[in-house]
This record gives C-alpha cells, sequence and structure tokens, in this order.
C-alpha cells in the first residue's frame, strides 16, 4: 500500500509513503513472510522521470523438505531471519511516445539492478 503525501501540500518533488507485507505458506514446506516501510520521492522532467526511496525491510523464511534422492536420508532445513535492514532504491524512466526506458537500482542487504523496455502510454 502507497499514500501520496504530495496531494496535501505543495512540494517541489512528489512524496509517498508505502507499507508492504506478504505472508506466504505452502503446505508444510515452506513458511515465508516479510515486511517493508519507506518512502519515496520522484520527480518528472519532461521526457525524464527520476525517483529514489528509503526503507526497512525484514522476514523469516522456514523451509523443510525430505527429499526422495535415496542417498540423501537427512531431512532439509533451512531457516533464515531477516533482522531489519536499510534499502535504498533509486532509478529512472525514459517516455519517448509509446516506447518507455527504465532502469533501478536496489542497494541493501542484497545490491539489485533491473531495467527494460515497455510499450504503451
Amino acid at each position: 500500500m502507497r499514500h501520496s503525501i504530495s496531494q496535501y501540500f505543495t512540494l517541489p518533488v512528489d512524496v509517498a509513503i508505502g507499507f508492504g507485507y506478504n505472508d506466504v505458506t505452502w503446505g508444510d514446506i515452506l513458511e515465508m513472510d516479510a515486511t517493508t516501510i519507506g518512502a519515496q520521492i520522484g520527480k518528472t522532467f519532461s521526457i525524464l522521470s527520476v525517483y529514489g526511496g528509503l526503507a526497512s525491510e525484514s522476514g523469516t523464511m522456514k523451509l523443510s523438505y525430505t527429499s526422495t534422492d535415496p542417498n540423501q536420508t537427512t531431512p532439509v532445513s533451512v531457516d533464515v531471519d531477516v533482522k531489519s535492514s536499510v534499502r535504498f532504491t533509486g532509478g529512472a524512466t525514459v517516455k519517448l511516445g509509446f516506447l518507455q526506458l527504465f532502469g533501478d537500482l536496489g542497494v541493501g542487504s542484497i545490491t539489485t539492478f533491473s531495467g527494460g523496455l515497455r510499450f504503451g502510454l
């Protein structure tokens, strides 16, 4: 869920706050949950839009199963507990008519890069 703060004030940039929660269970094999809370800012200049954000993330995952491999007799069990970590995200989109080019960088406990080409208005 994300909510625009800019709608209440006259600001030179768009500002929003966000909160997200995910919870996944897959039988007795997987239990996972993740929470994020943060703020984002952005600005559009003609054909270029830029944005950045800062968020706090945390989550847990429990994975356990028994292999069907006859050589693997020990059950597999993985527990991951991600304490609150901070993530910075920044990116840009260039709009060229119906064609949009975008790129994104996320820096936190794991660094991510993404980019692509999008068609449509």
